[in-house]
This record gives C-alpha cells, structure tokens and sequence, in this order.
C-alpha cells in the first residue's frame, strides 16, 4: 500500500479506503480524492466516505464545505465525522446549511420574478442548471446571460418556445437542429408573422 498507483486504484472504491494509511492522508490528497468523488454520478452517496475522521477539524469542515466539496449534512449527519465535532459546532454546520437553503430561496424568488436576476448567481453553483433553465423558460431573451459554454439544446429550445428572438443567443451548433425542429411542428407558420429573427428566416 506505499505504491502510488494501487492506491490510485483503492481511492476508486470508497469502502476500500480504510486500508489506506492513515499518513497518506495530507489535506491536498483528500481534496484531490474529494474533486474526483464529486465528478462521479454516485458523488450524492459518497459524502466523506471512506477518509478517516482523524484527518479532519471542524475548520477543515468549514473550509470544505465553502469551498462546496462537502455537504453539511455529510457531517452531522454521520455520527462517525461529527464525533469529533462538539454539540455547538455541530449546530453551526447545521445553521450553515439552513442559511444557504434560504440564500437560494430567496434567489430563485428574484429570478422567477425577473429572469434576469440570473446574473446574480454564480455559475459556479451546484444548482446553476436548474436555476438558468427556470430562467429561460420565463423569458427566452434572459438566455443571453447565460455563459456559451452553459447554454444546452434544452436550454436553448426552452428559449426560443417563450421567444423566438432567443435565437439570436443560441449558440451556432444548435441554431439549424432547431430551426428543422420548429420546422416539423404543425404551428411552425406563426413564426412568418412574429416579425423577428425566426419570421425573416422562415420568409426567405
């Protein structure tokens, strides 16, 4: 268990991470393991599994947790992580939650009432998806707030149902996929008298 790439293969399996040396463990390989867990589709399941409690501190939680590799209730909920935890801290970890569950609250309240409020959040959040799609499908020209990068079909589909004139913010490799999918709808012709981008499209 000294040689590097059996342990690279141990860390794969969370459940198997126990037989790993407890002084492999720097704080750099546990955030290394902690990005590749949440990359996979299981990372919901994974939480701190496998990494022993004796690495960590309750600054090290904290640090973790606003950095978003961990969730809160990947410690106090697990009696094994909040062991080394005292009763208040346990409760700071659970109000840190609570306080992030009403930050996002509060903002998908102002992006339902103005979808372009979507420029306040970060695309760094976990839920970024989620929130610029509720965006889009209440008003297509928000689309142009979402970075290139982020704008899927779906996404761009749902903006151009609310306004064809998100087709100007679809980015070049969905535009003709599109433009063949309203083709075959039976109410594609109401887009010739909308007078914007998909009428001039639809006349030529």
């Amino acid at each position: 268990l000294n040689d590097e790439d059996i342990i690279a293969e141990i860390i794969k399996a969370p459940n198997s991470r126990k037989y790993i040396p407890i002084n492999y463990w720097t704080k750099d390989k546990i955030i290394a393991t902690l990005k590749i867990d949440n990359q996979s589709k299981y990372s919901d399941s994974y939480g701190l599994n496998g990494f022993p409690k004796e690495c960590f501190s309750y600054n090290l939680y904290l640090e973790f947790i606003k950095a978003k590799l961990i969730n809160p209730q990947d410690i106090y909920g697990n009696e094994y992580y909040s062991s080394i935890l005292t009763k208040n801290e346990i409760e700071n970890i659970r109000q840190i939650e609570m306080d992030e569950y009403n930050r996002l609250n509060e903002l998908y309240r102002l992006i339902t009432e103005d979808s372009n409020n979507i420029r306040l959040m970060s695309v760094d959040e976990p839920k970024y998806s989620v929130y610029s799609l509720t965006a889009v499908c209440k008003c297509g020209k928000a689309l142009k707030y979402i970075p290139v990068d982020r704008r899927t079909y779906e996404m761009c589909r749902a903006a151009i149902e609310d306004d064809p004139d998100a087709m100007l913010y679809v980015p070049d490799e969905y535009k003709q996929q599109i433009i063949d999918d309203i083709r075959k709808r039976n109410d594609w012709i109401k887009y010739i008298f909308d007078d914007g981008y998909l009428s001039d499209l639809f006349i030529k």
